[in-house]
């Protein structure tokens, strides 16, 4: 029987040590199992829960490390919180992209890489920006790569499906950036249609090649 939401597909190998993910750099690869990896985000969904993070919150992810960002990805699916994970870009505009989104999602939480955040700050000042509007997460990202895994039964996982599972928008760069919804359904349904495109099965490895700014 398929899983009927991402919960579910997440949770389907939250006992797997033997198969996960690779994440490169130029320095080293590092493997983590699905088992290992799930059992941060539910420390991490614990840490975002007593900042006030709760299941219907809306999530918007300013991150630099891949593992980072998905690890606050699989966290708000896991705890209900709706992840809005954008772009980063070091201009004049992502200011006031930031603040369109938070206007239009009625005034996130937000999550930033710290030094990103400082930018932005310094920014504002100069061009005298008021950044108050972004509602930051007093959360690490050095903290959540350092996490150790917690026992899922530790916090109240989400199962059922949700309607807004995840925002993603658009650059705003032809005009206002649009938020584009995706349920469980749709998410679902785009991973079905890409697998069965490709010809994907568990025998298979995926590798994607991801650049950040350290």
């Amino acid at each position: 029987m398929k899983p009927s939401s991402i919960v579910q597909t997440i949770l389907s190998v939250s006992e797997d040590a033997q198969h996960g993910m690779y994440f490169i750099n130029d320095e080293h690869e590092n493997f983590v199992s699905y088992k290992d990896f799930i059992g941060r985000a539910i420390s991490l969904l614990r840490l975002l829960n007593r900042n006030d993070v709760n299941s219907g919150s809306m999530l918007v992810i300013q991150t630099i490390n891949p593992q980072a960002t998905l690890l606050l990805i699989w966290a708000c699916f896991l705890g209900g919180i709706t992840p809005v994970p954008c772009a980063i870009s070091y201009s004049h505009d992502h200011l006031e992209f930031l603040k369109v989104v938070s206007k239009t999602l009625s005034r996130p939480q937000m999550i930033f890489n710290n030094r990103f955040y400082m930018y932005l700050a310094k920014m504002a000042r100069n061009d005298d920006k008021d950044i108050s509007i972004l509602d930051k997460v007093e959360i690490d990202e050095d903290a959540i790569l350092n996490l150790q895994p917690t026992e899922i039964d530790s916090v109240e996982v989400e199962v059922a499906d949700i309607v807004q599972r995840l925002i993603l928008f658009s650059s705003g760069t032809t005009g206002t950036p649009k938020g584009v919804v995706y349920s469980d359904k749709n998410l679902i349904a785009n991973i079905s249609i890409v697998s069965q495109t490709i010809g994907f099965s568990s025998l298979d490895s995926l590798m994607e090649s991801v650049k950040y700014l350290v």
